[in-house]
């Protein structure tokens, strides 16, 4: 609960904040840590910062990709400039339409996840898991381009 509260407190949603807790911790048991008590909680705070310093990044790289491929709808996107961002539109439009919808909803109007989910008619596990799935996918195909 502390550790959740200091991400809230630093501009996380709740959701993002349990998912990052719950994988410090996970991190934390893999690696049979043996930390003294007094040294632990600093140690579980750097570890918590710096997932969820990792975690913006990954999200603000993917919502400026999938921004600048698509465009604010999937009728009308502005021409790449970019090599790189050719090659990912390409691969982009290879996606099936509910695939493209599901990166519009949470990359470019910044959707979270329990929102997608509702709509969607599924679990907020299920959309962060479609989510990896994409991009896992995209990355396969910009690989073979």
């Amino acid at each position: 609960m502390e550790l959740r509260g200091y991400l809230i407190k630093r501009g996380a949603s709740l959701e993002v904040a349990e998912d990052i807790v719950q994988d410090t911790f996970m991190k934390v048991l893999e690696m049979e840590l043996v930390l003294p008590p007094e040294k632990l909680r600093p140690y579980l705070y750097r570890i918590v910062w710096s997932t969820y310093i990792d975690w913006c990044r990954r999200e603000n790289r993917w919502e400026q990709l999938v921004n600048e491929a698509l465009g604010p709808n999937l009728e009308t996107t502005s021409f790449p400039t970019s090599p790189f961002l050719i090659e990912l539109t390409g691969s982009l439009r290879r996606l099936r339409p509910h695939e493209q919808q599901l990166l519009v909803y949470r990359y470019h109007q910044r959707w979270s996840m329990r929102r997608i989910a509702r709509v969607l008619g599924t679990s907020p596990a299920a959309v962060k898991m479609r989510l990896q799935r994409l991009q896992r996918k995209l990355r396969k195909y910009l690989e073979e381009d």
